[in-house]
């Protein structure tokens, strides 16, 4: 599709060029001819370039495609997400009619998430719909007929994202990602879409870690060391600088609060503000004297405690042997 735009653009461009230049060759008479021959010998060469260059039926990117159209049969496909499905519609009479819905896995009542095969791309080759569908170990190419009948399905290993069809090469590519790295498999067509192997072999291409990545480029280690130490010293002066500037903060701070409270008066009542700018020395003599000040009010009183035993004479009052046992002692009586 693209391709085709290009193609368009350049020869629009390329015919007003042509036009705008006859038209001013005509003017001016027949010391232009020659250069307008030129500019045409050298447009005609660009074009001829260009489209020589890859028709557009074998032109087919590796990357994965969600809907496809057959103008030939007049075919719609389309991957479902919802129903885990293929649609296949045809165009009859300016309607759409569905076809049939191929599904691509059961995913009803299943908890095993990750084991349940997703449609991941669509296209139509040799008058085939061709659809990827894979889960987190496997995928499998499945080869439709226009009117939805299964031709052939092929398992293969690792997970796929994306597949590819080259009709000069007569291969398909099938290409997929994990966390170690990319995997490629690649089918040969030479019997036909329909007949395809699955013993095909399989490219891997293992991603560098990132201490494999680290150790080449530092290998000593000096470069690890030097980044942690600063860091250290880093961290340590910005502590620094940040104890060191407090108090200048909550002067400025205090100084804002003044003026806010004072409004435009602050300068005349500069006196008061400055008793606040007092240094700690100054704030712990006052805290001394105050001290001093309170402990001077309280006499010195004598700490020694002493305690003196005194005799009292016999009462009634506090005989104890009057409340105790009374109805014990009248039985006995």
């Amino acid at each position: 599709m693209t391709n085709k735009i290009i193609k368009r653009i350049i020869l629009l461009a390329a015919l007003v060029a042509v036009v705008s230049f006859c038209g001013f060759a005509q003017n001016k008479g027949a010391k232009w001819e020659t250069a307008l021959q030129e500019m045409n010998t050298q447009w005609d060469s660009i074009l001829q370039g260009l489209l020589n260059r890859v028709p557009d039926e074998a032109y087919d990117p590796l990357t994965p495609q969600s809907f496809v159209f057959d103008k030939a049969h007049n075919v719609f496909g389309a991957i479902n997400t919802i129903e885990n499905s293929i649609d296949i519609i045809k165009l009859e009479d300016d309607t759409l009619k569905t076809v049939r819905q191929i599904l691509v896995d059961k995913y009803e009542g299943r908890h095993d998430v990750r084991n349940i095969y997703r449609p991941q791309g669509i296209a139509i080759y040799d008058k085939y719909l061709v659809f990827l569908a894979s889960q987190q170990d496997s995928c499998y190419l499945s080869v439709l007929d226009l009117e939805g009948n299964e031709v052939g399905r092929f398992y293969y290993k690792g997970n796929a994202t994306a597949f590819s069809y080259n009709k000069e090469t007569q291969q398909m590519y099938i290409a997929g990602q994990n966390s170690l790295g990319y995997d490629l498999i690649i089918l040969s067509t030479e019997n036909g879409i329909a007949n395809m192997s699955e013993d095909a072999p399989s490219l891997h291409y293992q991603k560098p870690k990132k201490d494999a990545i680290i150790e080449k480029m530092d290998p000593v280690g000096i470069g690890m060391a030097a980044i942690a130490m600063s860091m250290v010293f880093l961290a340590l002066l910005l502590l620094v600088l940040i104890f060191a500037n407090t108090e200048k903060v909550l002067k400025a701070s205090k100084k804002i609060s003044f003026r806010k409270t004072f409004g435009a008066d602050f300068a005349q009542k500069a006196v008061v503000a400055k008793a606040f700018d007092a240094s700690g020395e100054e704030f712990a003599a006052v805290a001394a004297a105050v001290y001093m000040y309170n402990s001077e009010l309280h006499d010195t009183e004598n700490t020694i405690l002493t305690i003196a035993k005194t005799t009292r004479s016999w009462t009634p009052w506090n005989a104890k042997y009057y409340g105790m046992n009374n109805n014990l002692m009248k039985k006995n009586k």
